[in-house]
């Protein structure tokens, strides 16, 4: 009976009854806290203020006015400029209260809630949104230890612990003001940020040059084949017959004159002198405990180079509806708008016998004298992609889809199958280093986190 009081006098100190609050990997971490030989603070106690952004969305303008950041702007470690708002001078006088100032730390508030960053000295004035929450340290806290502390396992459990909400989680400004964060001396303070701002840059250097070894395929390339497109001028006017317009589509895109460069048939053809599209269907679900080995669109990473990763073995009676058929050594090919974007096609490996896939796949399948990985470079770079963009139909650019006849008519260089072979090994190549890359990138994260957090519990 004392051990149920003792627990309901928890509940109401803390205010919160959710069995996810109250779990014992949180009150193991509070446990840590007491047992390290560094005192621990409350934010609202190593901090002059702790505020939110405005609560109202400002009049916007063009890149003439004051930056205004959101939650994704935020990084850890860094603010990103990347798809960044603007808002008038007259507007961001009327939030005044919510500017940042250089030294001051942002914390995502809403969504993702576990990234912070200090404001760097060479921001230009600048305004938040809601999202973000702005806290100002007071001189016995580094703003950076503070950041390198927030952005830890250990500040983000206690982070975890406070949000709230089903569909999207926030925190709000009193559970942040409540956390608890060891303040050893200042020069442990600095000691353990600076291992982890040298941790982030050379993790950032690492997927830097992973991400240029896959964007400077087309570069290699094109390279390689002799092709050069910086001195062919794109028609800005043009007209089309009527005749034309009315035995097919009435848009402007569409209709966008073929690049002269396309025409020498020495150097050009289509994209169907390489592959096929096979239509083969089947309804799974008319047999129901028969087992698919199924790939879907949804859930698959951007530019993926195998069609695997995401691959699951599945009963009929769990996939609903009309799906592809495919076989080892095919290219599925993600026809949607955003998806041609994404570069969201992928090989399927000949180990596979056979399988099934999304109806949004277009099944690709290689001729006889063409590689497999050639074609999955054409489908993913910019010379396609671009042509593809033209030709997508639908009502919305999220629905808008490329039809399997577009895809075919598609203008690609001549490529015998030696080159086509180089081009694929390439390719190859370039996926594995960069795979590596981004793994060491992840274990130096880990290995700094792990230092970092045992500098902070003093052990």
């Amino acid at each position: 009976m004392e051990q149920i009081k003792k627990t309901v006098h928890v509940l109401n100190d803390s205010g919160r009854w959710d069995y996810h609050y109250h779990q014992r990997i949180f009150s193991n971490l509070q446990s840590q806290f007491n047992v390290a030989p560094f005192p621990t603070s409350r934010v609202d106690e190593i901090t002059e203020h702790v505020i939110d952004g405005t609560h109202f969305t400002p009049e916007y303008t063009d890149e003439s006015g004051v930056l205004f950041l959101m939650a994704r702007n935020v990084k850890p470690f860094e603010i990103s400029l990347d798809s960044v708002s603007y808002i008038t001078p007259e507007e961001h006088q009327k939030i005044i209260r919510c500017k940042p100032e250089p030294g001051d730390v942002l914390v995502t508030k809403d969504g993702t809630i576990d990234v912070a960053s200090v404001v760097p000295d060479f921001l230009p004035e600048f305004n938040i949104f809601v999202s973000l929450i702005k806290l100002r340290p007071k001189p016995i806290i580094s703003p950076h230890y503070l950041v390198t502390f927030l952005n830890s396992d250990l500040g983000q459990m206690q982070i975890q612990q406070q949000t709230k909400g089903a569909s999207i989680t926030h925190i709000h400004l009193e559970d942040m003001r409540r956390l608890r964060i060891p303040i050893p001396p200042r020069p442990i303070q600095d000691r353990i940020a600076q291992i982890m701002q040298d941790a982030y840059a050379e993790r950032r250097a690492k997927l830097a040059e992973a991400q240029a070894l896959l964007d400077g395929i087309d570069g290699w390339v094109f390279e390689k084949l002799q092709i050069d497109f910086r001195h062919i001028a794109s028609p800005k006017y043009f007209n089309v017959s009527g005749m034309k317009m009315n035995s097919s589509r009435w848009d402007v895109l569409y209709h966008t004159p073929v690049n002269p460069e396309f025409l020498n048939n020495k150097k050009w053809c289509m994209f169907e002198s390489y592959a096929s599209v096979i239509r083969d269907t089947v309804t799974p679900s008319r047999k129901p405990q028969d087992s698919f080995y199924h790939i879907a669109i949804q859930g698959m990473n951007n530019n993926p180079y195998s069609a695997e990763d995401k691959a699951q073995d599945l009963l009929g009676e769990e996939l609903q509806g009309l799906c592809k058929r495919f076989k080892g050594g095919d290219v599925l090919f993600a026809r949607l708008g955003p998806t041609i974007v994404n570069r969201k096609s992928a090989l399927v490996s000949r180990k596979i016998s056979d399988g099934v896939c999304s109806p949004e796949f277009l099944v690709v399948r290689p001729k006889h004298d063409s590689d497999g990985r050639f074609i999955l470079w054409l489908l993913k770079s910019e010379l396609l992609v671009q042509q593809m963009l033209t030709k997508t139909t639908g009502a919305t650019p999220s629905r808008a889809r490329l039809h399997a006849d577009d895809l075919l008519a598609l203008h690609v260089p001549k490529v015998d199958i030696e080159q086509q072979q180089a081009i694929g090994r390439e390719l190859e190549q370039r996926r594995e280093r960069s795979i590596r890359l981004i793994s060491e990138a992840d274990l130096l994260m880990i290995n700094a986190k792990q230092q970092v957090e045992s500098m902070i519990l003093g052990e």
